[in-house]
């Protein structure tokens, strides 16, 4: 492409550097013997990153280009796993400032039982993920169709759908705090909206900024109510042949634990979702038009010639 930058251009130039950091930590993560629990999620990270760009292009690109995109994200989310330390993450969390010893007593012996039926991976699939993301970056930068969606696409049918659906699928899940079902779509979407406005950062509000604060906070601890169910469920399959006091104990802590994180994304909610849909699009496309992009001029691709005098955007 050759004019001044739109804000395709910009997500494509985004979803680049995320393979390339991609690459990089992938390349860095091969002279160990086995990867820090750190670098998986920071990795994961960024996978999910990308999955999150894909997400605000879904009503906008073909069907196909959009399915192919996400078959490798979750394909690569799925071979780079979350090590072992989500365990002990949910077992503080279910212990909570509980100091009654009985219980932390059984949380430690269910902990244990999870964690060895837990998978971990010992080294990553290097060739398989190298592949994926090579064929990622392959096509955020040969496929024009990504660079040709408007801003106005981009905006509502990505970032404002995404904000959208986070907040019914959280007021949802608040009605429903024991729905497994509700709590991966409110964490997925959320997901989404938090790493949209990541990439807006630069150009948001003050007022913007600190709803992020509240999407932020609203995100982690849902997180943690998610991690929490994890656990619950594995416990409850290597549990189930056994006494069950243990279990049982685990269970009421969790529960009193579930309801504290309920309550408090209740209240984050407040401030995370103040504004409706209609206010929150003009925000975005407000820290849009600050990014500044119609400044920065694309230079023209290998063998492609310039255009004509005025007909590059102005």
């Amino acid at each position: 492409m050759y004019g001044r930058m739109q804000f395709a251009d910009f997500v494509v130039s985004q979803a680049l550097q995320l393979n390339t950091r991609c690459l990089q930590a992938l390349a860095e993560s091969q002279v160990e013997e086995s990867p820090r629990e750190k670098q998986l999620l920071r990795l994961r990270g960024d996978v999910e990153r990308l999955a999150s760009l894909w997400q605000m292009l879904h009503w906008s690109v073909g069907k196909s280009v959009y399915r192919q995109g996400r078959v490798r994200t979750d394909r690569a989310v799925e071979l780079i796993g979350e090590g072992q330390q989500w365990v002990q993450r949910a077992a503080r969390q279910i212990a909570g400032k509980t100091d009654d010893a009985k219980r932390l007593r059984s949380l430690k012996r269910v902990a244990r039982g999870v964690l060895a039926a837990s998978e971990h991976r010992a080294t990553l699939d290097h060739s398989e993920l190298d592949q994926l993301f090579q064929e990622e970056s392959q096509c955020w930068r040969d496929d024009p169709s990504l660079r040709q969606v408007q801003d106005s696409d981009l905006i509502e049918h990505g970032i404002v759908r995404a904000y959208e659906k986070s907040r019914r699928l959280c007021a949802a899940l608040a009605a429903h705090p024991e729905s497994s079902k509700r709590l991966r779509r409110a964490r997925r979407w959320i997901r989404h909206c938090v790493n949209h406005l990541e990439l807006l950062q630069p150009g948001l509000s003050a007022a913007s900024k600190a709803q992020v604060w509240y999407l932020e906070r609203l995100q982690a601890t849902i997180e943690k109510q998610s991690v929490v169910q994890r656990f619950l469920a594995v416990a409850g399959r290597v549990e189930q042949n056994k006494g069950g006091k243990d279990f049982a104990r685990v269970r009421k802590l969790a529960a009193a634990r579930v309801a504290k994180l309920q309550s408090r994304s209740n209240k984050l909610m407040v401030g995370a979702f103040e504004l409706d849909a209609q206010a929150f699009s003009r925000e975005v496309g407000a820290a849009v038009r600050k990014l500044a992009l119609q400044e920065i001029v694309l230079l023209p691709l290998p063998n492609q010639s310039p255009p004509a005098p005025g007909a590059a955007g102005g």
